[in-house]
């Protein structure tokens, strides 16, 4: 347990820095484990891969050591890195500007450094300490030039206007724990211009760019170089007080204080609080209090035409555009102190304001230049967002130590980096994970002609690494303390688990380059590794992993429960991972050797009759996999799988063919000679098959022995049925939509808007009539459980018009039209997709009728017909895709009784029951999966019959001024008393079957719950939410809107 360290007020503490030893022994302790787990393991192979099964505990212990490491930072409140700060009261713990040294510039003018002479040349005040520290600051939208070398003892800040230092050096020799340089304010710019601004003396004392003032900018060009023994702050959050215990979202002590005080002692007032509309570009405000106490800054960073910038420690950031460009321009960090301990943080934001705020960082390295971190590097934390991009032939991104690319679930951060265009990157150990999936955490982006070289990347849940070139792995070491004296090697490793994704795409290359036997590349626990490429490497697939592609590699291990797909994975297109959302293609992967144990599948997509090739692996082609002579061995024959996916292709290939039959040569072995022919060595495996996850007898040995795919007529009927349901249950949401729609209209003419609500006409006044009209928006959605189970969402609107046929003072009626749109997006659990647009109109009416001074009686009903196009995206047997367009039609009325009786005069109790009917039903269609394969379908209907019986409980609040507000509450059973699910019959290649879609449970619970805001005589509004869940499917139902009484 770390002891707790008392820091005095105006006090910091930095982790690495002497007075805060917690997360660097922690850090370098659970580093040091997981490197000698990974590349330190005194084993043979198949004792680390025994260990990894094991969901490697060194590894999970690593992870959450590091993640308890920042949590106690975050605790003491820091991040990875950053300073602990016990600071309390910015009367006392603040910059405040020198007497005598504001150097004011007004707007439109330019002065130089030598009419400041006197101002400039103010010493730090004597005997200063953290309670009564000052500055050097420009003030006004002027500009101040220093074109002459010069020398100053004193922080510098730049809070207003322009500062130019121009073919000249400006050193500061300030020794006070304070920045020594802040650019931060209103309209704040620092450039320098072939000139030089160094620190070179103190220890505690940053540059601050953005921060407790305002939005700062650095400029660096024409070789400027910036020096600084200490860290640089860029865009952080400025708040007004200091709390105790310290706040992790201020920062806000020492280090990247800004100057607080509009002048010296005499006025204690915040400058920050003096114009932050000017000084803060972000629009972000504060829900933990008062937002005019809160206010985030930016800093814009640009190193230009081969100026340097030279960081002694780290980099802090959160809100931060950096612009690194140009032959030998550079930004170096940890000159003065490397190693674990010193960790730049860029893009963390510590779940800033609960989540609520989410800063972004991000470094643009281009046009030959160099970005260089000499210790670790955290990108994005909480709720923080980060990317480095590094671009362009000679670009470069250098790591001496571990990156760690952070994504968070619960914040949806990002964390991103790109090398791309030639551009080189090398970083010995990478970390790279976290995110909410894999399009947050699109982390490792190795584009056309980039370059990665590295020894560890280790893949956390929902990451990605996309290699579209080069990205070798290698034995290196790392150095582990600040003196950089400490270091262990490590071998070339490659982990990819969690459901992650490496992606090596056509023409490039993987290699893992070592001398040691634990070098190792493993992809487990639901990680993908999808190689179209090369990969130059032993792979390892156990634990839910798999291989796909149609790429080369060498030996390959699949282990139980793992998988290798024979070209693309489903569910996976263009670098994102998209659940059920493409099919499967065909591919050939070559393999050195290939050892399938127990447990483990093969899977293969048959489009067709031909093998698919490098050269070949489109339409009407066939997966297979090949491996180099004598590399095939099966340690338990008959105990492997293998999954056919058939698209429609090979459906038209095999009927068009007098036997029915496809021949297939799923594996082969290469003979020995290059001339010689491939061993066919499918059969030997003795595997057990499968078509499109189903169990399948439909495989013969032709006389040749060559295994043959044989569509019998019971495989015809298969694909004939596979699927269909997801097009027979749109009328499940078809048909919803339009009653949803025909309900909402009625409710407007419920028993309480009609005894409470409308406004009375005097008594004994008789068919006196009134008519509204009225808007809702519409919101429905729909999920089916099951094996043909789907999700439908859908939002539209509804207009109407009614009128009052009667009103007299123990009788009512009304009667109206509606019309209304809803545009719906159904997807199936299997994969299919159906866009539906619903057109829909509706005559609605109610009356009521009292019965005594308590009890009313309330009769409505309902008639409605709607117009339905499904425009839908299918998939045939898990393989091709499929393309069909119908359109719906649907009839639905309803009848409801219901007994008003008031409890008080504000309370009322309404037992109800009705009968409701919807009718749906489509004409033939065609669903066409290409190559003139077709499934039709006949017509195709639906109907169910319900009785709903409830009780209703509703109020009425007066608020004042004639307005009355008019909550509700309904409960009822909802039984189908007769119901015909959705059915149609449906044909492929003359075969036919009767398909049904989903059977729901026949009795559900309705709830509704609502409030009615009637504002005058004239205008009423309101809202309402509808719950009807029963076994196998819940439907829901959201409305809101308005009305208007002529």
């Amino acid at each position: 347990m770390a002891e707790r360290i008392a820091v005095p007020a105006g006090k910091t503490g930095c982790v690495g820095e002497g007075l805060l030893r917690f997360g660097q022994m922690t850090k370098k302790m659970c580093f040091l484990l997981e490197l000698r787990f990974i590349s330190g393991y005194k084993r043979d192979k198949e004792s680390l891969l025994a260990a990894l099964t094991r969901e490697p505990s060194s590894l999970r212990k690593y992870k959450m050591k590091k993640t308890l490491t920042i949590l106690a930072a975050l605790a003491l409140g820091v991040g990875p890195g950053i300073q602990v700060s016990f600071a309390a009261d910015p009367a006392v713990d603040a910059l405040r500007p020198a007497v005598g040294g504001i150097i004011r510039v007004n707007e439109g003018e330019t002065k130089t450094g030598s009419d400041f002479a006197a101002a400039l040349a103010i010493p730090q005040n004597a005997g200063a300490n953290n309670f009564n520290r000052t500055a050097l600051v420009k003030d006004g939208q002027g500009t101040l030039l220093i074109n002459q070398d010069t020398a100053i003892n004193h922080s510098f800040v730049v809070r207003e206007g322009t500062v130019i230092i121009q073919d000249a050096a400006l050193t500061n020799t300030t020794t006070l724990e304070s920045p020594n340089l802040t650019v931060g304010g209103t309209n704040a710019h620092l450039v320098l211009d072939a000139a030089t601004y160094t620190h070179g003396v103190g220890y505690v004392s940053a540059v601050v760019v953005g921060g407790r003032d305002g939005d700062g900018s650095l400029t660096l060009t024409n070789g400027a170089k910036l020096s600084n023994q200490h860290g640089l702050f860029a865009g952080y959050p400025s708040k007004d007080a200091l709390a105790v215990p310290p706040d992790p979202n201020q920062y806000t002590d020492a280090h990247v204080a800004g100057t607080y005080l509009t002048s010296d002692g005499s006025d204690e007032r915040l400058y920050r609080n003096q114009n932050p509309d000017a000084q803060f570009s972000s629009d972000y405000v504060y829900s933990g209090g008062d937002p005019a106490r809160f206010y985030m800054s930016k800093a814009t960073i640009n190193i230009l035409s081969g100026s340097q910038y030279s960081v002694g420690t780290a980099i802090y950031s959160q809100n931060l555009e950096m612009n690194i460009d140009g032959q030998g321009s550079a930004l170096i960090v940890g000159t003065r102190a490397t190693g674990v301990g010193l960790d730049s943080s860029i893009g963390c934001g510590h779940g800033s304001d609960n989540g609520n705020y989410q800063p972004s960082a991000v470094i643009n390295v281009s046009g030959g230049a160099l970005l260089q971190f000499n210790s670790e590097v955290f990108m994005s934390y909480g709720s923080g967002n980060a990317e480095i991009h590094v671009s362009g032939t000679g670009s470069q991104l250098l790591m001496e130590n571990a990156l760690y690319n952070f994504a968070s679930s619960e914040y949806a951060s990002r964390s991103q980096l790109t090398i791309s265009d030639g551009a080189q990157a090398s970083i010995p150990y990478h970390y790279i994970g976290g995110g909410a999936s894999a399009q947050d955490s699109r982390v490792l982006v190795v584009g056309k002609d980039g370059s990665y070289r590295g020894s560890v990347i280790y893949q956390d849940s929902n990451s990605l690494v996309y290699n579209e070139n080069s990205l070798e792995l290698a034995d290196g070491q790392l150095n582990f303390t600040p003196s950089g004296g400490e270091t262990d090697a490590v071998a070339a490793t490659l982990y990819v688990g969690e459901g992650a994704y490496f992606v090596n795409t056509a023409d490039a290359k993987l290699s893992v380059n070592s001398q040691s036997t634990e070098a190792f590349v493993g992809v487990v626990y639901g990680g993908y590794l999808i190689n179209d490429g090369t990969i130059e490497s032993n792979v390892t697939c156990n634990l839910a992993g798999t291989l796909a592609g149609g790429g080369e590699m060498g030996s390959v291990v699949a282990e139980a429960g793992s998988g290798i797909y024979a070209g693309g994975v489903p569910g996976y297109e263009d670098g994102v991972s998209i659940p059920n959302g493409v099919v499967a293609t065909s591919g050939s992967p070559h393999f050195d050797a290939l050892e399938l144990q127990g447990g483990s599948k093969l899977v293969f997509f048959v489009d067709g009759d031909v093998a698919a090739t490098e050269q070949n692996a489109g339409a009407g082609t066939y997966s297979n996999i090949s491996v180099a002579n004598s590399g095939l061995t099966v340690n338990e024959p008959g105990s492997v799988s293998a999954d056919l996916v058939l698209g429609s292709r090979a459906f038209k290939t095999a009927l068009s063919r007098e036997d029915k039959a496809i021949p297939l040569q799923l594996v082969s072995e290469q003979a020995e000679s290059a001339d010689g022919a491939a061993t066919d060595r499918t059969l030997e495996l003795d595997l057990e098959y499968a078509l499109s996850g189903e169990r399948a007898e439909l495989f013969s040995v032709d006389e040749t022995g060559m295994l043959r795919l044989v569509l019998s007529p019971d495989a015809v009927t298969a694909a004939a049925v596979y699927g269909a349901s997801d097009v027979l249950n749109t009328l499940w949401t078809s048909t919803g939509m339009v009653q949803d729609f025909a309900r909402k209209a009625l409710m407007t003419q419920t028993p309480a808007r009609l005894s409470f609500a409308q406004p009375r006409r005097p008594e004994g006044s008789e068919h006196v009539t009134g008519i509204d009209l009225w808007g809702s928006g519409l919101g429905y959605f729909s999920n089916m459980g099951g094996a043909q189970g789907f999700d439908f969402n859908s939002g539209g609107y509804a207009v109407g018009c009614d009128a009052e046929l009667l009103r007299e003072s123990t009788q009512s009626a009304r009667v109206g039209l509606a019309f209304g749109q809803s545009f719906g997006t159904f997807k199936s659990d299997i994969g299919s997709k159906v866009d539906q647009e619903a057109l829909m109109f509706a005559l609605y009416g109610g009356a009521e009728r009292k019965l005594s001074d308590r009890t009313s009686l309330y009769l409505g009903a309902y008639a409605a017909y709607g117009r339905v196009d499904n425009d839908a995206r299918t998939r045939f047997m898990e393989g091709s895709v499929g393309y069909a367009d119908w359109d719906d039609d649907v009839w639905s009325f309803g009848l409801q009784a219901e007994l008003n009786y008031k409890v008080t005069d504000r309370f009322t109790v309404s037992p109800f029951t009705g009968i409701d009917y919807v009718y749906g039903s489509h004409g033939a269609f065609l669903e066409d999966f290409g190559d003139g394969l077709n499934r039709t379908y006949g017509s195709g209907a639906m109907q169910v019959w319900r009785v709903p019986v409830g009780v209703r409980f509703s109020t009425m609040m007066e608020l004042g001024g004639n307005q009355v507000l008019l909550p509700e509450l309904s409960v009822a059973y909802v039984g189908d008393i007769s119901r015909s699910n959705p059915h149609a019959t449906v044909d492929v290649a003359g075969a036919k079957a009767r398909v049904r879609g989903s059977n729901p449970g026949r009795s559900a619970l309705m709830l509704q719950a609502g409030a009615t805001w009637i504002m005058n005589d004239r205008w009423s509004t309101g809202a309402a939410y509808h719950l009807e869940a029963r076994s196998g499917q819940t439907a829901q139902g959201v409305n809101a809107y308005v009305r208007y009484r002529f």
